[in-house]
């Protein structure tokens, strides 16, 4: 159990505990979450929750949703955790063949030869001065898939090498080593890393515990910006997959390792088809990132302030004021927690803005503010304002 809150205009987050509980039901853990607050009297201070999509968290009537808004009588706003939507939003195109059978090849090429310390030994004999080991994927975040993916490109050469010592004594590593050989399962393994890529800066910034919070709305729209761009590439998804097609046509090697397509295979329409699972991967990505992300009521705070055109705006009397940049900065140094703010200094600014904040919270749209999110950072500026 973590919590964040702010002090003297400074954000934090702080590590509570960690509680046992008997049962996973939403009952049992509202209890426990509930025991724990009144016992340290912060109960009475929470605005919002984050948790993930599990039923037991989320259920409308026996979750732990459902049971905290009672505790709470409904004065406590529930966020879906953004790392979570990420991870569904990406994993749900395990459904196309060709992921989930990359899914299921990097994963028992993993368990294959890491669970015997003599093939563990074989693979880091066969590495020059790398002394890397394979990354077991853990499907409930996708960064591990990335990550398994990327190091078995890194190491595809060594994990051949390895494979061949022991296919004439393993079924297993006979059958692993000629999909690993097979041209058309590594380059849909180097495109879903090339696509997975994409997404490693946007779960990366998920991940930091201190961040702007508005700018959650414009990496997901550029994130999703790249992943067009992607799609508009044609034939070569991206950098891994563009160098597999390449070094095949000119030498029918990767890496040294010689490549086979099946037989009656045509390379061209293999690098077709390649392209057509990717884009389909990439739309349905791109879909779920909208309907998870974009769409959220929760991002509609910043519909409210309209956050990209007080920065951006040329036209002053929109707001009229004479001050948008120093606007748009104040508020991002109330919600930049890196910055060390001077209180003096803050109060100062805001003195000589409050008039221009004022006009521009009269402007904005705020009637179902407290429907939309309970925020600290905007419960600030509120105040102040008033």
């Amino acid at each position: 159990m973590n919590v964040r809150y702010i002090d003297r205009l400074q954000f934090h987050e702080t590590f509570l505990n960690i509680n046992s509980i008997k049962d996973q039901t939403g009952l049992t853990i509202c209890n426990s979450v509930t025991e724990f607050l009144k016992q340290n009297n912060l109960f009475s201070r929470i605005e919002a929750a984050e948790r993930d999509g599990a039923p037991a968290m989320t259920g409308v009537e026996n979750g732990f949703t459902a049971h905290f808004s009672k505790e709470t009588g409904n004065k406590c706003t529930f966020v879906h955790c953004v790392a979570h939507r990420l991870n569904l939003a990406v994993m749900s195109v395990k459904s196309t063949p060709e992921v989930k059978g990359l899914c299921d090849l990097i994963y028992n090429l993993c368990q294959f030869l890491s669970d015997s310390p003599k093939r563990v030994q074989v693979l880091k004999d066969h590495q020059d001065k790398l002394n890397l080991k394979l990354i077991k994927p853990f499907y409930i975040r996708w960064m591990s898939s990335f990550d398994a993916n990327e190091r078995v490109i890194l190491l595809f050469k060594e994990i051949v090498e390895t494979l061949s010592d022991f296919k004439n004594f393993s079924v297993i590593a006979e059958g692993l080593l000629s999909k690993m050989c097979h041209f058309t399962t590594l380059l849909n393994l180097c495109g879903f890393t090339d696509i997975l890529g994409v997404l490693k800066n946007l779960t990366l910034e998920f991940q930091k515990q201190r961040r702007v919070i508005s700018s959650v709305n414009t990496d997901i729209k550029y994130t999703i910006s790249c992943l067009n761009e992607l799609i508009s590439n044609g034939t070569f998804v991206g950098n891994l997959s563009y160098h597999l097609i390449h070094e095949y046509k000119s030498a029918g090697t990767y890496c040294g390792v010689k490549l086979h397509l099946k037989e009656n295979e045509d390379l061209n329409n293999e690098i077709n088809n390649f392209s057509d699972v990717m884009k389909t991967v990439l739309v349905q990505i791109i879909k779920n990132l909208e309907s998870r992300f974009l769409s959220d009521h929760v991002l509609k705070i910043f519909d409210l302030f309209d956050f990209e055109k007080i920065i951006s705006a040329d036209i002053k009397e929109d707001y009229g004021c004479q001050n948008l940049r120093e606007i748009a900065n104040f508020i991002n140094i109330v919600m930049k927690p890196e910055i060390k703010i001077d209180i003096e200094i803050a109060l100062k600014q805001y003195n000589k803005l409050k008039p221009c904040l004022k006009i521009m919270f009269k402007n904005a749209d705020l009637s179902n503010i407290n429907s939309v999110i309970h925020s600290t950072y905007y419960g600030i500026l509120l105040n102040m304002v008033k």
